[in-house]
């Protein structure tokens, strides 16, 4: 038997068997009868085996060709479920599945919730599994759609999109101001009570920009915290003053919780990317779960 499957020859096969006769198959699937009684003979010399019986009224299957009938026929079943489920991931189709996102812990902890929870009210057929996470997840290894990635991309194989930028500026609480020395440049913060974050490659060094103008600022840590989230709530409780993204701060802002110090001086910049692994064909689910992201991101940054 050749090692060549003809899987034409089969789905003609499944089809004269519905037909019951091959003119009723050819009459049909509109082929010339000739075309379908060839394609049967190839099969039953590739198989070596007799599929079925032949008489003037109709055909039937032989014991191996009912064996072999039922086997095919939930694989050609098989095949157009496949086919059908994956035209539900074509550009126009409705985006729907499982769709698994990574993000820096602080933005997954505050501003990606209001996101996902307007995502998922106009996607209702998408089921969202976030993992907040600080690490460089493997998208590919770990099984990940996207990821949401804070600073310079190392990884040139993946597919990027700027979605914004951020960068950390300097909040207190107003009872901790309200007690605290007076503060009208960067040099000042050197009698301050200052909150770090220990994460940073060095957080005693507060590098400070207005405009062009750089400063660089050696401060004693009163508090050093590696979370962000921490860092803030001691901020909140008038602690001192500390570095943090504005994104992370919103709420607080709004309710005169925190107040930004020194507002013209802020850290540089870094680029927020959505990133996800290069394909062929983008599956509507990330299509759709990018384009969102980028047009609400920008309320927050």
């Amino acid at each position: 038997m050749s090692s060549q499957v003809d899987l034409n020859a089969i789905w003609l096969f499944t089809q004269i068997v519905r037909a019951g006769n091959i003119s009723q198959a050819a009459r049909l699937l509109k082929l010339p009868k000739s075309t379908v009684s060839l394609k049967l003979k190839q099969l039953e010399n590739h198989l070596g085996i007799s599929l079925l019986k032949r008489t003037t009224r109709k055909l039937s299957l032989t014991e191996a060709g009912q064996a072999y009938f039922e086997i095919c026929n939930q694989a050609m079943q098989a095949i157009q479920a496949a086919d059908s489920y994956a035209a539900g991931y074509r550009k126009e189709a409705a985006p729907r599945g499982k769709l698994r996102i990574s993000a820096p812990v602080e933005m997954g902890s505050s501003v990606l919730n209001q996101i996902i929870s307007g995502f998922i009210e106009q996607y209702p057929h998408i089921q969202l599994e976030v993992l907040l996470t600080d690490k460089l997840v493997d998208l590919v290894g770990e099984d990940i759609d996207l990821a949401i990635r804070i600073g310079t991309l190392k990884d040139s194989s993946l597919i990027a999109k700027k979605i914004g930028m951020t960068e950390l500026q300097l909040f207190a609480a107003p009872s901790y101001l309200l007690r605290a020395p007076e503060l009208e440049s960067p040099h000042d913060l050197i009698q301050h009570r200052c909150l770090q974050f220990s994460n940073a490659s060095h957080p005693n060094q507060w590098k400070l920009y207005q405009a062009e103008q750089l400063v660089e600022i050696v401060v004693a840590a009163t508090i050093s915290v590696n979370n962000l989230l921490a860092l803030k709530e001691l901020t909140l409780l008038g602690q001192g003053i500390s570095l943090l993204p504005r994104f992370l701060c919103h709420q607080e802002i709004e309710r005169q919780q925190l107040v930004q110090v020194l507002p013209a001086w802020k850290t540089q910049q870094k680029p927020v990317h959505v990133v996800y692994p290069n394909q062929s064909f983008v599956p509507p689910k990330i299509r759709a779960f990018v384009d969102y992201l980028t047009t609400h991101i920008t309320v927050v940054f």
